[in-house]
């Protein structure tokens, strides 16, 4: 007999669930489990969303639709059900830069207090009656056009004393055809999970689920309109069309709408923050109509913030590593300079003992000491018969093998053998013709090198590749210790580079809602480059924060002359040009004072100069 009320219990409950789900459907077959879907923004289309997902729930309605997903994101979602049923979902995202995305979620389709009596009707207690579906999916982007992805799940059923379990699985992919037009296809239970409750045995069907999608940019990419139409087939059953659409106002108001099955869904959202809370209302023919309640929680961890801090990381990885090379060559540098001095080599120390000057800007007490000692003993071992012009065969000889070096040296532009050859000439061939003109030729060869050096550094700086100008300024200083130019500018780069990570840091703070700690890297900022207008920009916007917002964006648009200037600024800024843009979102402000759109416009542009090493 209890088999047998069982029964009753698990028929009521699927009849619930399946009922909506099948309005319209003439054939039979059996419904898949939690076939309600999952996420505000999908079921506010209307369950259209195996294309453009784009929260936690892409692990339900395309695993390949992970790749969306920018943020680590948690989504949660609560439906009440006739007699006391609640079907509720939560997932969660991470997405990384490497290795795809990754994702775990859980559906729980409960019903409580289920009363259990005997044939004469008499009541004998009460039981609970649950079905779960745990997932854990991956979707990886194979290359620009298609991303592949797969869920593996756990189907669990529990009646009173009894349950079961089984295990399946479904496989996605989505084809992007441009940035804004997506295909995609979910083969859900394409590993059937098989359900034995007693003697009764349920298998899960196979359904595909295909769609198209389309997103719009309205205003410049200000607004986003979204529209996507999907079809699902489940064996034995008709096929189940769903269209939707959302319009997303500047990403933070939401509205949606979509057709299900006859049915009409309509649904908004509201984001601030980090969270977005969704709400979504759909119509049925025999039971009171839906109210779907979801939240979704961004967690940080962005793939955007991952790739700047990695050019971060890069960049102070290569100024530490400019840093570790010098003190590497001076410690070579000493080191070779000090087993030549000992072994009466002078030429050879002498000019070790110049490239740790170089490397230390003249503040080694033991180099300078040793140079002095070289050049005193070079004057005393001049012979009388050096002096006046009168070379000993052998030294006449070893003069023209070093000139021969000499020569060979600067022939392929050896700057650091022609240095040591003529370190070694220097002292007895001073004054000598040959020696004056190889002299003169390794000075503009030098100099050459140190205006190619400089040209590139500064390209780099422009280029914002700092570490690669630290580098060539650095040569440059090898070159010529006494380069103050060069000097100063890593004294510039590196603490441009703390700059503008304090800067990043103040923004993404400021973004969080951390206002405190967003205002103590900006005063941090300005503490160290005055200059700076984006942090000076930030710390103004406290201000004027207090004092309430400007104009809003739609009064903006009414006045069609200040609407051109304000349209004008963004092109502007797509093209590159962003002091032109900065000058008319001011023309902006000067008319509507405050207005947030305009500052924050304003504030993008200019961090795009600084990151591009620009000035304003």
């Amino acid at each position: 007999m209890m088999t047998r009320y069982r029964i009753v219990i698990i028929a009521s409950i699927l009849a619930i669930v399946a009922t909506a789900s099948l309005q319209g459907s003439s054939s039979g077959g059996t419904t898949p489990l939690f076939n309600f879907g999952a996420g505000g923004r999908g079921l506010g289309m209307g369950g259209a969303n195996v294309a453009l997902a784009n929260d936690a729930s892409a692990l339900f309605w395309n695993p390949a639709t992970l790749t969306n997903l920018q943020d680590r994101s948690l989504s949660l979602m609560h439906l009440p059900l006739p007699e006391g049923t609640n079907y509720d979902f939560a997932a969660f995202g991470w997405p990384t830069v490497d290795y795809g995305t990754f994702s775990v979620g859980a559906f729980l389709l409960s019903t409580g207090d289920i009363e259990r009596r005997d044939e004469a009707g008499r009541l004998l207690g009460t039981f609970s009656a649950n079905q779960q579906m745990f997932l854990v999916g991956y979707g990886k982007q194979i290359n620009q056009f298609l991303s592949l992805g797969a869920t593996l799940k756990l189907f669990g059923q529990s009646f009173d004393n009894s349950s079961a379990f089984g295990v399946g699985g479904d496989f996605g992919l989505k084809v992007a055809l441009t940035e804004n037009i997506a295909l995609g296809l979910n083969a859900q239970n394409i590993v059937a999970p098989s359900l034995r409750i007693d003697r009764d045995e349920e298998t899960q069907p196979i359904t595909l689920k295909a769609g198209a999608g389309l997103m719009l940019p309205v205003s410049e990419g200000r607004h986003i309109l979204s529209f996507e139409a999907d079809v699902d087939k489940t064996e034995n059953i008709d096929p189940v069309f769903h269209v939707g659409g959302e319009f997303a106002f500047m990403n933070r108001y939401f509205l949606r709408a979509g057709y299900d099955i006859d049915q009409i869904n309509l649904g908004a959202g509201l984001k601030f923050g980090f969270a977005q809370i969704g709400y979504t209302f759909k119509t049925q023919d025999y039971f009171d109509a839906q109210h779907r309640i979801s939240l979704d929680i961004t967690l940080g961890g962005s793939i955007e913030s991952i790739l700047a801090q990695r050019e971060q990381d890069k960049r102070e990885a290569a100024i530490q590593l400019a840093r570790e090379q010098r003190e590497q060559d001076l410690s070579t540098a000493m080191t070779q300079a000090r087993y030549y001095y000992q072994n009466g080599m002078y030429d050879s120390a002498a000019v070790y003992y110049q490239r740790v000057n170089a490397l230390t800007d003249n503040n080694d007490s033991e180099a300078s000491e040793r140079l002095t000692q070289i050049e005193k003993q070079r004057t005393q071992e001049l012979t009388a018969t050096v002096r006046a012009g009168v070379l000993a065969e052998s030294d006449s000889l070893k003069a023209q093998e070093l000139f021969g070096d000499l020569n060979e040296a600067l022939a392929v532009k050896d700057i650091e053998a022609s240095n040591v050859m003529l370190s070694r000439l220097r002292p007895a061939f001073g004054d000598d013709e040959r020696f004056k003109a190889s002299e003169a030729q390794y000075s503009l060869m030098t100099s050459d090198r140190i205006v190619q050096l400089r040209s590139e550094a500064n390209r780099f700086v422009n280029e914002g590749k700092l570490s690669e100008a630290v580098q060539r300024y650095g040569e440059i200083l090898r070159l010529n210790s006494d380069d103050a130019g060069a000097r100063r500018s890593i004294t510039q780069i590196e603490t441009r580079i703390s700059a503008l990570s304090m800067l990043r840091t103040g923004v993404a703070a400021y973004n969080s809602g951390d206002t405190t700690r967003a205002r103590q890297m900006f005063e941090q900022v300005l503490a160290m480059t005055p200059e700076d207008t984006v942090a000076q920009s930030m710390l103004d916007r406290f201000e004027t924060g207090a004092k309430g917002p400007g104009a809003p964006l739609a009064e903006i648009q009414q006045d069609s002359e200040i609407w051109k200037l304000y349209l004008e600024g963004i092109e502007k800024f797509r093209g590159g040009d962003y002091q032109q843009a900065i000058r008319l979102w001011e023309q902006v402000l000067d008319r509507y004072p405050g207005n947030s759109e305009a500052e924050k416009n304003i504030q993008q542009a200019k961090l795009r100069i600084q990151q591009n090493g620009k000035t304003n």
